[in-house]
């Protein structure tokens, strides 16, 4: 049986299986063109809105230094030509197609025809598709579309740049497809860069059985930022799960919503989530101070931690829980001194301490004595008058009584 390349002849047969296999396409996408002769081979983008300028790139062979570029008969002015390129800036025109052309210093021209379209004025920019899936494993697709003030309507889902907030729950194709992974929900949001401005839209996917809710959000410390690697557990389901580096947690299939979130050197939280709502819970890291030992600077955060019954049903909020331990029985001599706060006024420093209140005086100081015993724990809540969005420093010491 003879083979079908002869040992001889086998290295004339792979140049010509080489070549045939270079011929054959890859796709629909435009290739880099190649030789001298002057060509318009595309544009990209080639499309952009009628009411404003587009950049572009013209690309094909043949362009000289001193070429000019038209659109739909207009000559259009040139950033940058080299050989193969031209990048310029599309003003806007009327909508429709339009021609491009290529003329270089000696007159050769090179023609696209209908290379570049103008659009109607952007009437809005939407993502549509189901945004909902009971099990992992599932799928949805997501479309992006832009529609028109004539009534058009196009869709970029291969256009745009897709993004999952949690990649855990949901990732997202570079064509819109949607997976779920776990239960719990996404935010899914796509970017069209094209525009300019580049715009963006958001929508929410959730994961999660019939009959069941989500749950999502994000730990924070506040005047810090998101809070990492705590962890977030739903007792009812068993449920947990660590925050990532943005504090965010997200979880599905829930009955009840009673969430606890710990996290070393924190103290504790513990709320009921909003169902298929968004929570920011905050969290205060611990604060110990010893009697006669060093004083600790604390700052009232801007939508900082809030305590409620801190003293015959008064709730404190903004709120600093303090633990003050002794290593001996007597009394703790607490001396609080109000910082300068950048806000307008005075605010008003609050005390919360077994039972008793005490108010900052003039001076902006509070001072009180209270009972300890050794070996045990006084916890106390120092909170402030000032509205939300207010930083308050203050400075606070204990001492032994006499």
């Amino acid at each position: 049986m003879t083979p079908y390349c002869s040992i001889r002849s086998a290295r004339i047969c792979g140049l010509v299986l080489l070549l045939v296999f270079m011929t054959v396409g890859c796709g629909d996408k435009p290739t880099e063109p190649s030789g001298t002769d002057l060509r318009v081979a595309y544009v990209t983008p080639n499309s952009g809105q009628s009411v404003q300028a587009t950049p572009i790139q013209v690309t094909g062979t043949g362009f000289a230094p001193g070429a000019t570029l038209s659109l739909g008969g207009s000559i259009v002015e040139s950033s940058r030509i080299t050989s193969k390129l031209i990048v310029a800036t599309a003003p806007p025109h009327a909508a429709g197609p339009v021609d491009i052309v290529v003329t270089t210093p000696d007159g050769q021209s090179g023609h696209l025809a209908r290379g570049f379209t103008y659009l109607s004025a952007l009437r809005s920019f939407t993502l549509d598709g189901s945004t909902t899936m009971t099990a992992a494993g599932q799928t949805t697709q997501l479309s992006a579309i832009l529609a028109y003030a004539d009534g058009s309507a196009r869709d970029i889902s291969s256009e745009v740049r897709w993004r999952s907030s949690m990649v855990m729950v949901a990732t997202v194709s570079l064509s819109g497809l949607v997976s779920a992974a776990a239960l719990g929900n996404s935010t899914i949001s796509a970017e069209y860069p094209s525009l300019n401005p580049t715009m963006a839209v958001r929508t929410i996917v959730t994961v999660t059985p019939a009959g069941t809710f989500t749950a999502t959000g994000r730990v924070r410390h506040p005047g810090e930022g998101s809070l990492g690697n705590a962890r977030v557990f739903e007792a009812a389901s068993g449920q947990v799960f660590m925050t990532q580096n943005n504090g965010l947690y997200a979880f599905g299939g829930l009955l009840d919503g009673r969430l606890s979130i710990t996290r070393d050197g924190f103290e504790p939280v513990a709320f009921m989530a909003t169902r298929d709502g968004f929570d920011e819970p905050p969290m205060q890291h611990v604060v110990r101070l010893e009697v006669g030992g060093p004083a600790v600077q604390e700052t009232l955060a801007p939508n900082d931690v809030g305590y409620d019954d801190v003293a015959a049903g008064t709730s404190c909020r903004p709120c600093r829980l303090i633990r003050i331990t002794s290593s001996t029985t007597g009394t703790a001599r607490i001396h609080i001194v109000l910082g300068n706060s950048p806000i307008l006024g005075t605010p008003t420093l609050s005390l919360w301490a077994g039972g008793q209140a005490f108010e900052s005086s003039a001076t902006r100081e509070i001072r009180a004595d209270l009972p300890i015993a050794a070996g045990t724990e006084l916890v106390v809540y120092v909170g402030t008058s000032v509205a939300p969005g207010d930083y308050v420093p203050f400075t606070m010491s204990v001492s032994p009584g006499g």
